[in-house]
């Protein structure tokens, strides 16, 4: 059975039309005009570029936001990016997070819960800790999902 179903899939793969659709990232909630899109599209598939609160970064403010309030803005750019795109959260196959700090991440999790509820299929997820990020980030998140 795991045979059949992997051909199906990769028969359906192999036909999907080859569109590619790049989404302007000057358009894009928070963008600072870095050299990438916001999101590319191929297929069905969506693959949308790291979101940080850029909003909440620059300028740079006297007092750093909000770890909880960061990551919601993080979040909300991250759904934007989608529903432009024409998918949305529910549609997320997979998050790559980084966190400047791994004590972040209880903190993380619970606003990150908020975004992917208990009703919804939660997407497969990697969670980094780095050493730094854009314009003094302490959140980034990327994904994936199908339109």
């Amino acid at each position: 059975l795991g045979g059949v179903l992997i051909g199906t899939l990769l028969t359906k793969a192999l036909t999907l039309k080859k569109r590619s659709v790049v989404l302007d990232p000057r358009n894009a909630p928070g963008s600072q005009g870095f050299v990438y899109n916001t999101a590319q599209i191929h297929g069905d598939i969506i693959y949308v570029s790291g979101q940080i609160a850029g909003q909440l970064l620059v300028p740079k403010p006297a007092t750093p936001p909000d770890i909880k309030q960061e990551m919601r803005q993080v979040m909300e750019n991250l759904k934007a990016a989608l529903e432009n795109a024409g998918s949305s959260l529910e549609k997320v196959l997979k998050t790559v997070c980084l966190l400047k700090s791994i004590e972040d991440f209880a903190t993380f999790n619970e606003v990150y819960s908020e975004y992917f509820t208990v009703n919804s299929i939660k997407p497969a997820r990697v969670c980094y800790a780095t050493s730094d990020l854009p314009l003094g980030a302490r959140i980034e998140v990327e994904c994936t999902a199908f339109l």
